[in-house]
């Protein structure tokens, strides 16, 4: 009896396990295979959909159920063709999870429950700042919801409180420009969703400071005598205008120009002197940017000759001047003339100054200013000379190619090095007050107004072929050195004797 026992339980197991296996599903004693992959859908803010795997088509059907907040609710039924399920009128806020469960009559497979899911609001993303004008910015965000109602804004202005729903927009709205942005406030501004009482978390932007913006790349350029153009650059619409500040040399600033109209990006100034100080403001009706970069006037120039060409110079076309070695040069030719070689621009009132080496030969070199740069039947025809030959020197004029010396002819001075060294001479010109100095000692003060201005060069006398002048560190700087009233000397025609000066040396007083 045992044994038939055995045989019949043998068998049965045997029949549930032959293929196929599911001819039967609502025999209980086979058990039904479970769904699989269950996924949750958030179809819009109040419309959840749940959806599974599964691989029989001869079921009942299935249950679903779901959670909120921790208890399970009442099964819902779908059938079997069906492998999805869609439930509206979700709650937001809260937690939910769903499970899955395959049956035929009585029998079930084992239930698959979902992971947690949180119903909340999305919140926008990418909140943007993008300033239009002064008083005008555009917000635009990405909405990452379906079916909110809409959208607010709260705005932030320096360190107050929020100012909660400042703007409120229906749904879908991506875009808003705030037209009454404070001037010269930290604005921030923040975003976020809403559903009825139901708000969704918020994006911000980061603290923007809506000041004016300040002028860019003031420049400026000299026209004429006490004449100048400012321009600028500027991009921000919304102002007013501009207002020009103009430090004086020795003052401070002040507000110079009457209102300049915010479409203009230049302006002229004919009462320019040099190392005038100029800056730029923007304003709208009383508040105003910081100012602009600074421009000065400096009239003058500096040159070195570092990068071996002489810029702005003219020379006399004698091919006797070239720059070699960082150094301006005249190499003589023997042909008894004087050289000359001026910077191209006039000049009036000036500190000149230079350094000079007679290199080679036995003729005089000089600093040459207030000069009309003609050369005449092999001189230079008007024009102030600073001669300097071996340990003397001659302070002289040339009239329409008479020359008068202004000092007592040729000057011995031990404040010059001995030839072949470099001597510094500096020349400074206020109206008819002239003053000289060696190495930085004052030699001579004279008063004299035959030139009021003109071209600054150098000059030397070509009277060997083994005469080398060398010039270098040559500046011109405009109303800073003052003078002394110059003495007033009876100019006499004279030679000039070219020849080195080979007499004792007598110290003049300091």
């Amino acid at each position: 009896m045992k044994y038939f026992i055995l045989i019949s339980a043998m068998l049965f197991l045997l029949s549930c396990s032959k293929s196929p296996v599911w001819d039967n599903p609502y025999d209980t004693n086979c058990d039904l295979p479970e769904p699989e992959n269950v996924q949750i859908e958030n179809i819009s803010l109040t419309t959840i959909k749940v959806t599974w795997e599964y691989g029989l088509d001869n079921i009942e059907g299935f249950k679903i159920n779901h959670k909120y907040n921790g208890v399970w609710q009442e099964d819902e039924i779908v059938a079997a063709d069906q492998h999805t399920f869609t439930e509206e009128n979700v709650p937001l806020n809260e937690d939910f999870q769903y499970s899955v469960t395959a049956f035929a009559g009585n029998n079930f497979s084992d239930t698959i429950a979902s992971d947690i899911f949180s119903n909340v609001i999305p919140e926008p993303s990418t909140l943007s700042y993008n300033r239009l004008s002064i008083n005008r910015v555009a917000l635009s965000w990405i909405d990452n919801s379906e079916g909110e109602q809409g959208f607010k804004l709260d705005k932030k202005v320096g360190n107050n409180e929020w100012l909660v729903e400042y703007s409120v927009h229906d749904e879908n709205i991506q875009t808003w420009i705030d037209n009454n942005a404070e001037i010269g406030m930290n604005l921030q501004y923040r975003v976020y969703a809403y559903y009825g009482e139901i708000e969704s978390a918020s994006t911000k932007t980061v603290i923007s400071n809506n000041e004016i913006p300040i002028p860019e790349n003031l420049s400026l350029e000299k026209l004429i005598t006490n004449e100048i153009r400012l321009s600028w650059d500027y991009n921000m619409p919304g102002i007013d205008g501009f207002l020009v500040e103009k430090k004086p040399y020795g003052f401070d600033w002040e507000t110079y120009s009457n209102i300049i109209g915010d479409g203009t990006r230049s302006w002229i100034d004919n009462n320019a002197n040099n190392y005038d100080i100029y800056r730029l403001i923007a304003y709208y009706q009383n508040i105003t940017s910081s100012p602009s970069n600074e421009a000065q006037l400096i009239i003058g120039f500096n040159e070195n000759f570092n990068d071996d060409i002489a810029d702005n110079w003219i020379n006399d076309n004698s091919g006797r001047w070239q720059v070699y070695n960082n150094e301006y040069r005249m190499n003589g030719e023997a042909d008894l003339s004087d050289a000359l070689s001026y910077y191209d621009e006039i000049f009036d009132d000036f500190v000149y100054e230079a350094d000079l080496r007679k290199l080679s030969g036995n003729y005089a070199f000089a600093l040459y200013f207030r000069g009309d740069g003609i050369i005449q039947n092999t001189d230079y025809k008007n024009g102030y000379i600073f001669d300097v030959d071996g340990q003397s020197y001659l302070i002289g004029k040339n009239v329409n190619g008479t020359f008068y010396a202004l000092n007592d002819e040729w000057t011995n001075s031990y404040f010059l090095n001995e030839s072949g060294e470099v001597n510094h001479l500096k020349v400074i010109c206020q109206g008819p007050n002239l003053s000289f100095y060696i190495n930085g000692n004052l030699v001579d003060t004279i008063w004299d107004d035959t030139f009021s201005d003109g071209f600054v060069g150098l000059w030397a006398y070509d009277g060997s072929n083994e005469d080398i002048a060398i010039y270098d560190n040559i500046n011109l700087s405009v109303g800073i050195e003052s003078t002394s009233i110059g003495r007033k000397v009876s100019p006499r025609v004279i030679e000039r004797e070219y020849s080195y000066k080979s007499n004792t040396i007598v110290p003049i007083s300091k």
